[in-house]
């Protein structure tokens, strides 16, 4: 079996913002809408077209960093501050302005931490990092006592026009009032010339007709010649760890969830006799399988009891989007077919898609055995872990019944000690980066509120 090894770069960050924008209806093609205004303004205030790539990647992922519906929907709102002439709830308002700013600030420190991790994306996570910083009167140039990089102030004006978009209203009727907000916020919350360039940019008609086009991305495809990224080697293994922290980093009981699934995956994989590179591909399956999850609420994932009927059908949603999310990019096919299938079971009982026996390949069961022994070994909020027996007891009554490869889990139960060995390996190594993560998101965090 032949396989394509390289995608195009901007391929991947698109699967990543439809799932993050897949979390409510309310946010649907926020960072598509974001990212071609932020190109289309870079290209306006005269940025080489290497920082215009930059800057639209960033704009792609520039809301990584909020996992929380609640906190999502919040940074939907245009006016972050409040009017001094309700007084009767001025120090109400004040609170809310404050904890918004504490949001905007700490999702967007949370972005950088996450991008950052990926070399490839380096830049434009400083891009994010600093897309909250406001202008004031030239304040705005420097923040925590670094450099803000003018990508960043093109960011945060193409981001507060894209929130402020009525979908289901013409646009062009929308474009004067957009534009005298912009305009009056010039020099407070905006720099000045990022303003100017916006408003020449403003008076194009096309610039609103592609905002609100479902295609819109593909004008930033057709402007730009973008990377591709070679599956290989140590780019393979950076961007197995990228996909791995955005997905599990969600929630401390996800923490290293993807990295024990793709260690036990590879294992499974190569006791059955798979080649080096279809072990690597299902090593990636590992990462990649819950990135569905991207388009479940904090809310669900960390909730600490049994979820309601509505709950669990949000959260059964997870594979088909893991399924939609990597159909767009047709070189992972194999994987995108391993990944989606992990809950599907061979008997027809699983889902999304209630596929059955021959329907399901060696790969897919294999990486559905992987995701839950690591499942059931492991702590959940509403649950605590099990021991080594039970979890082969588990697994092999899951095999009795049919739901399960009865041949793979033999072979899982032949060798669990070493497989059990690796990943705890792989745990060690996940949790060691999420407690980084997690401090420095903790003492940055505290150094705002220390500011206030």
């Amino acid at each position: 079996m032949s396989y394509k090894l390289k995608s195009p770069v901007f391929d991947l960050i698109l699967c990543i913002s439809d799932a993050v924008d897949s979390i409510s209806p309310q946010l649907a093609d926020h960072h598509r809408r974001t990212a071609y205004l932020a190109y289309q303004l870079g290209r306006q205030f005269g940025l080489p077209v290497a920082r215009c790539k930059e800057l639209a990647i960033a704009a792609a992922l520039h809301d990584i960093g909020a996992t929380a519906l609640k906190e999502r929907l919040n940074l939907l709102n245009f006016d972050t501050k409040v009017s001094a002439d309700h007084n009767a709830v001025y120090a109400a308002h004040n609170a809310v302005y404050a904890t918004h700013n504490e949001v905007s600030a700490v999702h967007a420190e949370v972005g950088y931490l996450l991008i950052s991790n990926y070399p490839a994306f380096a830049l434009a996570a400083e891009i994010v990092r600093f897309h909250h910083v406001n202008w004031n009167d030239g304040a705005g140039k420097l923040n925590m006592g670094l450099s803000v990089p003018v990508e960043s102030h093109i960011l945060h004006l193409a981001e507060r026009v894209a929130v402020q978009i009525d979908p289901r209203k013409e646009v062009l009727s929308q474009v004067r009032s957009i534009t005298n907000r912009v305009k009056r916020k010039s020099g407070d919350d905006f720099m000045p010339e990022v303003v100017d360039a916006f408003l020449r940019l403003a008076e194009k008609d096309f610039i609103w007709f592609d905002m609100v086009s479902p295609s819109a991305d593909i004008a930033l495809w057709n402007d730009l010649d973008w990377d591709v990224i070679s599956l290989e080697g140590a780019e393979f293994l950076e961007l197995s760890r990228f996909f791995c922290r955005l997905v599990d980093f969600k929630s401390p009981f996800t923490a290293t969830h993807s990295s024990r699934v793709a260690v036990c995956g590879q294992a499974l994989a190569e006791l059955s006799g798979f080649s080096m590179l279809d072990q690597r591909l299902i090593s990636l399956c590992g990462y990649l399988h819950d990135i569905g999850k991207l388009c479940v609420p904090l809310e669900i994932l960390d909730k600490p009891a049994a979820l309601s009927t509505e709950e669990s059908a949000v959260m059964r949603h997870h594979a088909y989007y893991t399924n939609h999310i990597l159909k767009r990019i047709g070189v992972f096919e194999n994987v995108r077919v391993w990944s989606s299938y992990h809950h599907e079971r061979l008997d027809g009982s699983g889902y999304p898609y209630q596929l059955k026996g021959e329907e399901l390949t060696t790969g897919s069961r294999i990486i559905a055995i992987a995701d839950v022994f690591t499942a059931v070994s492991e702590d959940r909020p509403y649950r605590s872990a099990r021991n080594d027996i039970d979890v082969m007891d588990v697994m092999n009554d899951m095999a009795r019944k049919g739901l399960l490869d009865a041949r793979l889990i033999k072979l899982l139960g032949s060798r669990v000690h070493e497989i059990n060995a690796l990943m705890a390996e792989a745990e060690f190594s996940a949790s060691r980066d999420y407690q980084e993560f997690i401090d420095r998101r903790t003492r940055y965090m505290d150094f705002v509120r220390a500011g206030e």
